[in-house]
């Protein structure tokens, strides 16, 4: 039981050590930071991210953190994706330039539909109505991606 007990009280110690080691930091700002500490941030710390990279650093600012992150990684570039063959790159350049308008009306229909959730006036059936357009509106999304990508 002593044994236990002392494992235990070692193990406290230890993590205790680490948090306090972890948890100093220098108080220098980051230059590159377009927000101060305390956004996202923990003692002026940014979010580590992707092989241990600020999320927050070169982002285009607050609210575009690690879900950006990955997007500039490679995998997923907005234009170019750094892990694709050039044909890979222009078919899906292609398709997403074919489909912008497509994508923006999903996306405003699934805000609208959000906001409808929200208000107590709105009934079950013109709830189900508006997530079934939405739905065709991404059978169709997805329909034009299969001919866009078809014969890879």
């Amino acid at each position: 039981m002593k044994l236990k007990r002392n494992i235990a009280a070692a193990a406290m110690a230890l993590s205790l050590v680490a948090g306090v080691a972890l948890a100093t930091t220098s108080a220098t700002p980051d230059p590159q930071a377009p927000f101060g500490p305390g956004y996202g941030r923990m003692n002026g710390q940014g979010v580590m991210g992707n092989n241990g990279q600020d999320c927050f650093r070169n982002n285009g600012g607050p609210g575009m953190g690690m879900e950006r992150k990955g997007m500039r990684q490679g995998r997923f570039n907005n234009r170019g994706g750094a892990m694709m063959n050039p044909a890979m790159v222009e078919k899906r350049n292609t398709f997403l330039d074919a489909t912008v308008a497509l994508r923006k009306q999903i996306h405003d229909k699934q805000f609208a539909y959000r906001e409808a959730t929200r208000n107590p006036a709105m009934t079950q059936g013109e709830l189900q109505a508006q997530a079934k357009e939405i739905f065709t509106m991404r059978q169709e999304l997805q329909t034009k991606r299969q001919a866009a990508f078809a014969g890879e």
